[in-house]
């Protein structure tokens, strides 16, 4: 005797499912396929590009990582009790050559800056560009709470808003030390333009 089927019952169309089983009663279900029920996709088809971690190989061109956007560097624990040049690296990312210094900012002091006077500079020992003058005093940052005035020194960059700098190191080069032990953190921050 031939074996019987039941008609296959009517199923609404739902986006982005197919057919997947339809039961001896003939009930179909739907469900989504997943990334393995695919052949032919690349490996990073099925990767998180959300998560940097992720991404293993490849090159990026600066608009793709970026390029647009800012970076920033920190010096942290910077010595502000000396005179000796503190060097804070600039890595531009592959294909950038030039940048505009977007800020240059001081924070989490170990005590009041009262006496700490001293700019940054394109070369070592108080050489090339002074991007922040000699005379920039530090005496506004008097405390390391966070959300306190006085926590934070955002500090006045020589011809800020119409200057690229292409320096892979900045200095930090004081010319009066505090007089006692004190350190803060410095944080540059740059937007690469090509």
């Amino acid at each position: 005797m031939p074996a019987y089927f039941p008609p296959i019952q009517a199923l609404a169309s739902v986006a982005h499912k197919w057919v997947n089983a339809i039961s001896g009663a003939g009930v179909a279900t739907a469900t989504q396929p997943a990334a393995s029920d695919i052949s032919g996709l690349a490996a990073s088809a099925t990767t998180d590009t959300t998560n940097a971690s992720n991404i293993t190989s490849g090159t990026l061109s600066a608009t793709e990582s970026g390029n647009s956007g800012m970076i920033r560097y920190k010096l942290t624990g910077a010595n502000f009790n000396s005179t000796t040049d503190q060097a804070i690296t600039i890595t531009m990312p592959t294909g950038v050559t030039n940048y505009r210094l977007n800020g240059i900012f001081v924070s989490n002091p170990s005590t009041s800056l009262t006496t700490a006077v001293g700019g940054f500079y394109t070369g070592a020992t108080k050489t090339g560009i002074a991007v922040v003058a000699a005379s920039q005093a530090y005496s506004g940052l008097t405390t390391n709470t966070v959300g306190s005035s006085g926590s934070l020194l955002n500090l006045t960059i020589t011809n800020g808003t119409t200057a690229i700098y292409n320096s892979t190191t900045l200095y930090l080069s004081l010319t009066t030390p505090q007089g006692s032990a004190a350190t803060a953190d410095v944080t540059v921050v740059i937007q690469p333009l090509n």
